[in-house]
């Protein structure tokens, strides 16, 4: 079952007099409760794309329809609060309440969707336990190493329970082995919780871990997988059915 699809998406930016086209034409599925990678350089689009996924921009023309409703339709605050309701978003940054510790965090934004205070502070012990930060609830996100602040950032996302999480590179900047790491909580998430998971990466190493592979370029999608490994990345036609031969 599909969760949303993209329909002929554009995006243009105005900057003075002339017109910047970030996204072209983009055509995309995405199915309930699978692992979606799109992957690209840096400049290729992936930022303005996830952006409209998450509700936080709107397209400058075609349609997106989530669950069923047209999106591109919605005005702000509609989109704001269906966001809310629906769609979890993890940047590449720590977006951490710096003076709050772990714990507070994650109570906060539990807080924002569940009245029940017990019922609220049950829910964050699960997550930390649940993304292996019990023993540092008490911390504030300066006294965090790189891969314990972004579980954090996972755990204050995840309490609200979104149908869909969106993570922008959320391995750059990382070692390899704590990027493994990260990438093992996320797809333990899509395994336990079922949940809809869109990454977008410039790491090839990364893209193991999807059950689809989208590859973008110059605001362009590829038109099939095959294509998003050889057209976009140069890869030898060889690469690509040792690659898929895995899935």
């Amino acid at each position: 079952m599909n969760l949303m699809e993209l329909k002929n998406i554009n995006k243009v930016y105005c900057q003075g007099k002339s017109e910047v086209v970030a996204l072209k034409d983009i055509n995309l599925v995405v199915e309930k409760g699978k692992f979606t990678t799109i992957f690209g350089p840096a400049g290729s689009g992936k930022t303005s794309l996830l952006n409209i996924i998450s509700c936080l921009d709107k397209p400058s023309s075609g349609k997106f329809l989530f669950d069923g409703k047209e999106l591109s339709s919605f005005g702000k605050q509609d989109l704001d609060l269906f966001r809310e309701d629906n769609i979890g978003y993890i940047s590449s940054d720590f977006d951490l309440i710096p003076y709050m510790t772990v714990y507070e965090n994650i109570e906060y934004a539990a807080r924002l969707v569940e009245k029940n205070n017990i019922k609220s502070k049950n829910k964050v012990m699960q997550i930390l336990q649940y993304v292996e930060l019990y023993d540092l609830k008490n911390k504030r996100p300066n006294e965090l190493s790189s891969a314990q602040k972004k579980r954090a950032v996972i755990a204050v996302v995840m309490v609200k329970e979104p149908v869909l999480v969106l993570l922008d590179e959320p391995t750059i900047n990382l070692d390899s082995k704590t990027a493994d790491q990260i990438m093992e909580i996320i797809v333990k998430i899509n395994e336990d919780l079922g949940t809809t998971i869109i990454f977008s990466t410039r790491d090839l190493q990364m893209i193991d871990y999807a059950y689809k592979i989208v590859g973008i370029k110059n605001g362009k999608i590829a038109d099939d997988e095959k294509e998003s490994w050889i057209y976009y990345y140069g890869l030898p036609t060889w690469f690509f059915f040792l690659v898929n031969n895995k899935y």
